[in-house]
């Protein structure tokens, strides 16, 4: 199996990536600012159930 085929390219045929990958990353800036007590950790629940 090609890379391709397993790992199929971000398109528009594909916005489920799109949508991943930015829930993804939303989801690693609240971790960092979590972690730099930027937020409380009620506030990354919160703010997490919005990603999922």
């Amino acid at each position: 199996m090609s890379d391709l085929q397993s790992n199929p390219p971000v398109t528009e045929e594909n916005p489920d990536k799109i949508k991943n990958d930015q829930n993804n990353n939303s989801l690693n800036i609240l971790k960092t600012r979590l972690a730099k007590g930027e937020i409380t950790k009620a506030e990354y629940d919160e703010l997490k159930k919005e990603f999922q």
